[in-house]
């Protein structure tokens, strides 16, 4: 089982009551700490569960490598937990993010694509691998 989810999006409750943004377009030391701390604990409290993550179209492509690393495997290390990751490489250089990524973890797959186009197996393709 996986959670799905936009990488750099912060729930609208907590942007009222701080007057923060909803989504960023470029890292924010805020939203970093904030999204590794609920990672965290959402990997320490469902451990059989993996993380399928989406960049999203507001986060700018330049960012998003770092910001996986940074924030997404971080919180994962940090937990102590291996969940398996899966990162949608959408407008991501796939490519490049494996060869910069897969020194910082090694549970993680690139996915091209996830819609009704196309047949998803219940298990990560092996080319994909980081």
């Amino acid at each position: 089982m996986l959670l799905h989810f936009y990488n750099i999006h912060l729930p609208v409750a907590f942007q009222k009551t701080r007057g923060i943004p909803i989504h960023y377009s470029a890292p924010d030391e805020f939203a970093a700490k904030y999204m590794r701390y609920a990672l965290g604990r959402f990997i320490n409290e469902f451990e059989s569960v993996g993380l399928y993550v989406c960049p999203g179209e507001v986060l700018r492509a330049q960012y998003t490598p770092e910001w996986i690393r940074d924030v997404i495997f971080k919180a994962a290390n940090e937990s102590g937990k291996k969940p398996l990751i899966v990162i949608r490489d959408w407008g991501l250089d796939a490519q490049g993010f494996k060869e910069r990524a897969s020194p910082h973890y090694d549970n993680a797959y690139t996915e091209l694509k996830h819609n009704i186009e196309m047949i998803v197996l219940p298990v990560p393709d092996q080319r994909h691998a980081i």
